[in-house]
């Protein structure tokens, strides 16, 4: 948000989320800090914001603000648009309990912008939510936040000032009443399992060595990982982990035919010949009035019928089972 608000000049920057308490206790509380940390290094990395406002503001058309409303009588998307600007940014905190309502307004504003960006920042707890859906929009850039992948957990380190460390991702795996992880044999794509390179000690004493392998119950699903849990319902064919694991797997390009044996292809090249020039290989006589033209049985036919090149080249000319010579 500061970034925007300081690189985009005139710009609008627009916040919300479930509540007031979340945009102004959480969202800009964050914000907040940042221009703290960043006055203390000598740099004004947000000018106009004001003490105790969820709002900073340089001129008119310049300015950033934190706000919720309701749908009260169906009309929560009226009042929420109406911002047209050549600078636009939305952030939606806890994007996945936000109304439908939201969603519309912020569609009917961003019309004929010259930069216009949508940050939707949530923990997936549903994989059907709206949320989810704009993952589906063909501008839509989706990218999943993992505790596996944040510098305190992986590292064991506090690189980055109050985020979660790697004590409180150990006792969450533990954690069976609200997150919680199985301990497995094996990966499985399918349950999105994972492995660290640490000891995570046991809620009832000892440890688990480095390299177990845990299985992430829902809430661990969520609310560590960024993955939707799966419904459950017993109605997809295919689990969101086996799906968002073949969407990861690099593509081995294989031929479609096998290659065949140097014999059987010189074969097919000699009946392919032949088929061009309606001959047999080593007969004068055209071959369809040689192996076709004749009703009788005859020990010609059968020893015709016999060589599967010579069945071959009949099945190319005749384009009916019932032309074909048969067995006598």
């Amino acid at each position: 948000m500061a970034w925007f608000y300081r690189c985009f000049q005139p710009s609008v920057v627009q916040s919300t989320a479930n509540s007031v308490q979340q945009v102004r206790d959480t969202l800009w509380k964050d914000v907040r800090t940042h221009v703290t940390n960043a006055r203390a290094r000598r740099r004004n990395v947000m000018p106009g914001l004001l003490p105790r406002d969820m709002r900073a503001e340089q001129a008119a058309n310049h300015f950033a603000m934190g706000f919720t409303t309701n749908d009260a009588g169906g009309s929560g998307t009226e009042r929420a648009q109406g911002q047209h600007n050549d600078f636009h940014l939305w952030v939606f905190e806890e994007a996945e309990g936000i109304p439908e309502f939201m969603y519309d307004a912020v569609k009917r504003q961003f019309t004929g912008n010259t930069v216009r960006l949508w940050l939707l920042i949530a923990n997936p707890k549903t994989s059907s939510s709206t949320f989810q859906e704009m993952k589906l929009h063909p501008l839509a850039l989706a990218f999943r936040l993992s505790l596996l992948d944040f510098p305190n957990v992986w590292n064991g380190t506090s690189e980055v000032p109050g985020g979660t460390g790697r004590d409180t991702f150990n006792a969450w795996i533990e954690d069976q009443r609200t997150f919680g992880c199985e301990v497995v044999p094996a990966h499985d794509e399918a349950r999105h399992t994972f492995s660290v390179p640490w000891a995570v000690p046991k809620a009832g004493g000892g440890v688990h060595p480095a390299g177990t392998v845990f299985a992430p119950k829902r809430g661990f699903l969520y609310g560590a990982l960024g993955i939707p849990p799966s419904g459950g319902g017993g109605d997809t064919f295919i689990s969101a982990g086996r799906f968002d694991a073949c969407r990861d797997r690099e593509i081995v390009p294989a031929p479609l035919i096998e290659e065949t044996h140097p014999a059987r292809s010189g074969l097919l090249r000699s009946a392919w010949i032949a088929a061009a020039s309606g001959t047999t290989p080593g007969r004068s006589t055209p071959w369809p009035a040689a192996c076709c033209a004749s009703r009788r049985p005859s020990r010609a036919r059968r020893s015709w019928t016999r060589s599967p090149a010579r069945t071959a080249m009949c099945k190319l000319s005749h384009g009916r089972r019932g032309d074909w010579p048969r067995r006598a």
